[in-house]
């Protein structure tokens, strides 16, 4: 299951296109709707208290054979965390009115 349009309830997008962007707002792929991804900066403030943690851990370490394992670990779970929220955080249509780009 990927994650849904609030909007719409199609599929945003794949998580392989959203890990290589890793953007808080997106073009839903079903509606064309711009969407925005419920909580992003309440999810990366979180994220940084146990990469400061491991962070810790690793540099405490003596043994490089243990803080190796430990990066992998710490790798892999921050990957698992990160495609629960893609996949569980809501994805709203985006209030923000639309930038006028362009050139004058």
């Amino acid at each position: 299951m990927d994650a849904q349009c609030n909007g719409c309830g199609g599929r945003v997008m794949p998580y392989t296109h959203y890990a290589a962007h890793f953007r808080p707002t997106a073009v839903c792929a079903s509606c064309g709707m711009r969407v925005r991804m419920r909580h992003y900066r309440t999810l990366l403030l979180a994220s940084l208290i146990p990469v400061a943690i491991l962070a810790g851990a690793v540099l405490m370490t003596h043994s490089v054979l243990v803080a190796a394992i430990g990066l992998a670990l710490g790798s892999l779970l921050g990957f698992l965390a990160d495609f629960w929220t893609f996949r569980n955080l809501s994805w709203d249509p985006d209030d923000a009115p639309p930038s006028e780009g362009g050139s004058a």
